[in-house]
């Protein structure tokens, strides 16, 4: 069974002021070897954080949403792990960002060729572009 710590952890670079927002960041520890800070993205003002909760503002429900919601799609990846009686490592969160692309979704060079075909602009421009996207 894998043992995984997951805790908000925030301004870790201690350059929070009451004018100068900080970072909310997951602290995710495995199996006692492993470490890793992940983003939330979520920025706030000193005081605005206290034992792991966002206070003091109108959106501060969202935010904790937004916050539990990220610690636990780490936590039913553990579990998946769990399952498989697979070793959980840091590095397979990275997968959670990861969003796989549509069979059917054109590639962004499909995408550009399509923009340079389509956008009123000069043949020589278009011939620059073309040699861009070869």
């Amino acid at each position: 069974m894998n043992k995984v710590i997951i805790r908000a952890i925030f301004d870790r670079k201690k350059e929070a002021t009451k004018t100068k927002s900080a970072t909310i960041y997951l602290e995710v520890r495995a199996n006692q070897k492993e470490r890793r800070f992940i983003s939330t993205s979520i920025k706030v003002y000193k005081g605005q954080f206290k034992a792991g909760r966002v206070v003091g503002r109108e959106d501060a429900e969202l935010l904790n949403r937004r916050i539990n919601d990220r610690m636990a799609e780490i936590h039913q990846l553990v579990s998946l792990m769990d399952e498989r009686g697979q070793l959980f490592t840091v590095s397979m969160i990275d997968s959670l960002n990861e969003t796989p692309a549509a069979p059917d979704s054109p590639s962004f060079l499909d995408f550009m060729e399509c923009r340079i075909n389509e956008r009123p602009i000069r043949e020589s421009t278009k011939r620059q572009h073309r040699k861009v996207l070869n």
